[in-house]
């Protein structure tokens, strides 16, 4: 009926209608499991869409992507399903099922550095960029309301209104992550009453680290997230019902991103689409890991709260269901106009809901309690004091749609070709992958080891790698041992020389495998040797020892990253990155404790709590031909299982760093005894006998 949402019937077989308005006010259906919230849900949705507003939903379990699949004649006729609605339905609504970082569906993609248009206010802008500098703040693992992670927030708030102040856009993760690192490229000269030159170097860092791994399908593949068109229907007179079916997204923090910005997308949209009608549904089944109470913040909260606080003002209404009412944020429950509570059985539910109930029908509240344990499935009470002045018990429904949980395989099968072929000319038919950037870590070939040398990946993901080629001859390393008779305590493997440059290569054409990132040498030689000669044995006066020698080299060490989980299941919880650096000469870890650099086989600390190169030393992406260093003993596959063997987490990737170093050659005095002293170029500290 236009104009009207029809629920289902009362006890005495009348119609229950909402009117189409008492959308804006927001929705809420609660009940425990099993009361029938989802199919609920669903005929709202249904009915919407018959009224011509279409609807944006969050399926976090597959159970509202059936809505593609019409139910049968015979099945309808049996319920009392009006068959001109139910034919209206079929012909005149278009169901979409978005899949993120994913084709199981129509792959969707995001964008969270999309910032307001110019034609917003100043106010809302503010708003809307605040909202984006949080949700990306947590999305990294900061936590907002710890000291450096408001600092994180605060920074990044800045750069991103700065960026719109200056009309520019804004699309890359490394371009964002350069600014945060020199601010005077965007007329930000001094950043250190919002955060020290250490945690910004760490925001720079974690921000690389987003484009990595499945991060990059979610920023990249697929349709980008854009209101407009997913209102826009493929057909003129349709009405669309966009499904995001998060199954697809493994890890909870993957999700409450996803979820925010999409509620961001939705809240930046209305500001520049006003109405006074209902124009669309934001519909989030079992909302409750999305937005909890206090104190809880997952990444998605502050934007849904957003929406239900000022959505009305712009006809965007939002329809939500959960099975615990203690699990949601009260104030944004309190600005819910339609209540539909279902069956609940346990008495500390009911109480929990009670102060609620007499807040939005004062007169019916104890009524309300007493009668929940009795509902049946699919039996719910209406509240909803703006549209009806009693209470109304309603038996939901029929849908006009099949009722069933679709698994990925089954996605495709709930949507029109037509629609899947429409979608296609807003995307790339494969997965965009992230091009090497300057000063990170990624890398192309993450699985790229033998299955038999790197028994932790799946088979069907193996492809050999080249080996390094070996230019230094043996001949030339034992003419220098004839020449140097002085015994060291330190031997340094074989240098690889660089070979002759090819002059017409470019650096952009370089493979992945033929890319090295090599540390910025900070401490110089005569910096080294004032540092080495510190450590000459003797008194002040006298010395005991002297350095006849200087050489410089690069020592290759393995980058693994892992994978650890941290935070609160369903609502906080996120995967973080962590480094390790194994050393390529002899598997030792490498470490970074008073100041210096140690290596060691012995670890007690949780990989979280390991010091390391991170936000010391600075790299650089070189081609390997560039750059002198010496040869690996240890595989990569092998300091690969030897990080998850240490400390059992899942390797993401790896990759091979260069650190520079001075070896100065020490003799005595008196003696014929020699030995090395080794500085490191990066800190400028000794590094202990046995290194290497």
């Amino acid at each position: 009926m236009d104009g009207y949402l029809n629920l289902g019937t009362q006890i005495t077989g009348e119609p229950v209608l909402l009117p189409i308005n008492a959308l804006k006010k927001h929705v809420v259906v609660l009940g425990a499991s099993g009361s029938g919230k989802t199919v609920m849900g669903k005929v709202i949705i249904e009915e919407a869409a018959l009224n011509h507003v279409p609807s944006i939903i969050i399926d976090p379990q597959g159970d509202l992507a059936s809505l593609g699949i019409a139910g049968s004649k015979e099945e309808l006729e049996k319920h009392g399903v009006n068959p001109e609605a139910a034919q209206m339905f079929s012909e005149n609504v278009e169901i979409r099922i978005f899949t993120p970082a994913s084709s199981r569906g129509i792959p969707l993609s995001i964008n969270p550095l999309k910032l307001p248009s110019g034609e917003v206010p100043e106010e809302e802008a503010i708003r809307s960029i605040d909202l984006s500098a949080a949700c990306i703040t947590k999305f990294m693992g900061f936590d907002i309301d710890a000291d450096e992670g408001r600092a994180a927030q605060r920074f990044l708030y800045q750069l991103l209104q700065m960026l719109w102040k200056k009309g520019e856009t804004l699309s890359d993760f490394n371009y964002l992550a350069d600014l945060i690192e020199d601010p005077t490229k965007l007329g930000l000269f001094d950043s250190s009453t919002i955060i020290s030159d250490r945690e910004r170097t760490r925001l720079a860092r974690k921000m690389r680290q987003l484009t990595i791994g499945t991060n990059q399908l979610i920023f990249n593949f697929g349709v980008p997230i854009d209101i407009d068109t997913l209102l826009r229907p493929t057909m003129p007179g349709k009405t669309p019902i966009n499904i995001i079916y998060l199954n697809v997204l493994t890890a909870d923090e993957q999700k409450q991103f996803f979820v925010a910005m999409i509620a961001q997308e939705i809240y930046n949209w209305m500001l520049q689409h006003p109405s006074e009608k209902p124009q669309l549904v934001f519909y989030v089944d079992e909302i409750a890991p999305y937005m909890p109470p206090y104190p809880l913040n997952p990444p998605a909260k502050d934007a849904i709260v957003m929406l239900f606080k000022q959505g009305r003002k712009y006809g965007v209404s939002c329809l939500i269901a959960s099975q615990n009412f203690a699990d949601l944020d009260y104030k944004a429950l309190g600005q819910a106009g339609t209540w539909l509570i279902g069956r609940f059985m346990a008495k500390q539910d009911m109480e929990k809901i009670k102060p609620t109930l007499k807040g939005v029908a004062p007169n019916s509240a104890d009524a309300v309690v007493r009668k929940l344990p009795a509902l049946q499935p699919g039996e719910f009470i209406v509240i909803s004091p703006d549209n009806a002045d009693n209470v109304v018990q309603v038996k939901t429904r029929w849908l006009f749609t099949r009722h069933r949980t679709l698994d990925d395989e089954s996605i495709k099968e709930a949507m029109g070709e037509d629609v899947q072929q429409y979608f296609k000319r807003f995307a790339p038919a494969k997965p965009v992958m992230r091009q090497p950037a300057k000063q990170q870590f990624a890398r192309a070939q993450i699985w790229a080891e033998q299955k038999e040398t790197d028994p932790y990946l799946p088979k069907s993901s193996k492809k050999p790698i080249p080996e390094i080629s070996q230019f230094a001859s043996d001949a030339a390393t034992g003419q220098q041992a004839a020449k140097n008779p002085i015994r060291t305590e330190i031997s340094m493997p074989q240098i690889i020389p660089a070979p002759e440059i090819n002059a017409s290569a470019t650096h952009k054409d370089a493979k992945p495998s033929e890319l090295v990132y090599v540390s910025k040498l900070t401490c110089p030689q005569q910096e080294a040797l004032k540092i080495a000669k510190g450590k000459l044995s003797g008194t002040l006066f006298s010395k005991d020892e002297e350095i006849f020698d200087v050489s410089f080299k690069y020592v290759p060490l393995w980058r693994v990253s892992c994978a650890i989980r941290k935070g609160i299941p369903m609502i906080s919880r996120r995967t973080e990155t962590e480094n390790v650096y194994v050393n390529a000469l002899n598997g030792m870890l490498c470490t970074v404790e008073g100041k210096s650099i140690h290596f060691t086989s012995l670890v007690e600390k949780h990989i979280s709590g390991i010091s390391d190169l991170d936000g010391i030393a600075e790299f650089e992406e070189v081609e390997k031909s560039e750059v002198e260093y010496i040869k690996p003993k240890i595989t990569e596959a092998k300091a690969r299982s030897t990080v998850h063997r240490i400390f059992g987490k899942d390797v993401l990737e790896s990759a091979m760093v260069l650190l520079p170093i001075w070896s100065f050659s020490v003799k005595s005095v008196y003696t014929k005894r020699g030995r090395t002293i080794v500085i490191d170029g990066v800190m400028g500290k000794e590094i202990e006998s046995g290194a290497f």
